[in-house]
């Protein structure tokens, strides 16, 4: 399900700024709306990182920000896993354990069509990308989303 805003307002101040629905309705998603999403995912890593460190600045709030990324290809770094951009650059990632399962695996197939959701933040080692969800066409029979959306 989608939920639809017809009527909403912003409340003032910096961001992370707070949204008051003031009319809203549920509707089926659609397959479209997914492709819309990952059309519009971020390619570039270095895109993610300028991301956060513009949300570093400011002095409230939470300290990571969440993102779609579309990555060229997922890259062993050692004893971590990373995404790729095509461009040589990398980012570390994490994911939840049962990622590694290789019927979840075989859904970050070859780029385009999906996107990963996660969270950028700033571990000790550096940016990192903490993964949520797979959504796009993954080719499993389950739909858009990995986890499935209740």
């Amino acid at each position: 399900m989608k939920t639809l805003v017809d009527e909403a307002g912003i409340y003032p101040g910096l961001p992370p700024r707070r949204i008051k629905l003031v009319t809203v309705r549920q509707t089926a998603l659609q397959m479209s709306d997914i492709d819309r999403v990952v059309a519009g995912a971020v390619i570039k890593l270095s895109e993610l990182r300028q991301r956060l460190l513009e949300r570093l600045a400011v002095p409230v709030g939470a300290a990571n920000v969440v993102v779609i990324v579309q990555p060229e290809r997922i890259v062993a770094i050692g004893d971590q896993v990373a995404v790729n951009d095509g461009s040589g650059d990398n980012l570390l990632v994490t994911w939840p354990d049962a990622w590694s399962n290789p019927t979840v695996r075989a859904m970050m197939h070859e780029p385009g069509g999906w996107a990963i959701v996660g969270m950028m933040e700033l571990a000790v080692i550096g940016p990192r990308l903490r993964c949520l969800a797979l959504i796009g066409d993954l080719g499993w029979v389950n739909g858009p989303t990995y986890p499935e959306l209740s």
